[in-house]
């Protein structure tokens, strides 16, 4: 176990009771009220370009995603990732890690890698790249919606005349 605390967190360390000591004998505990960024990169000038942050109070991880931090911009073919979608495999599946009871679902990340061809590996999916797939798939729906309802307006507006 390792265990990093903050003075004003509450838990400084578990106790024998505490029944996540049971079901999770190797556990990281980061108690820390203000919560926590972990750095994943330094730029040439000594900065920090890469995190992760858990805000205070959090459930949830924020990717850092500023626009100054990135280059190479390209647009996307939004119609070209839904039929992309439209094509990849999603399944329900559970990991050789875990017992059978417990049930995932999604693409596997050579899949992904394979249609998208974004990513760091073949064998992980970033969850930025999955909202960003997901991002322009709606919109190439949001767009067919609109061409489909100028549509029937134009029927409605026929069939009146």
């Amino acid at each position: 176990m390792f265990v990093w605390s903050d003075n004003a967190s509450a838990i400084s360390f578990p106790v024998s009771a505490d029944p996540n000591l049971a079901t999770y004998p190797k556990l990281l505990l980061l108690p820390d009220t203000g919560g926590a960024i972990f750095i994943t990169g330094i730029d040439g000038n000594g900065y920090n370009n890469g995190r992760l942050w858990l805000p205070a109070g959090s459930g949830a991880w924020l990717a850092f995603s500023d626009k100054n931090a990135k280059h190479g911009f390209k647009d996307v073919d939004h119609a070209d990732i839904l039929e992309k979608i439209a094509t990849l495999p999603i399944t329900t599946w559970s990991y050789n890690a875990q017992g059978d009871s417990v049930r995932h679902i999604g693409p596997m990340a050579q899949d992904f890698r394979a249609a998208f061809g974004v990513g760091e590996s073949e064998k992980y999916i970033s969850p930025v790249d999955e909202a960003g797939v997901a991002f322009a798939a709606i919109k190439a729906l949001k767009a067919e919606n609109d061409d489909l309802r100028a549509q029937i307006a134009e029927l409605r507006r026929l069939i009146k005349k």
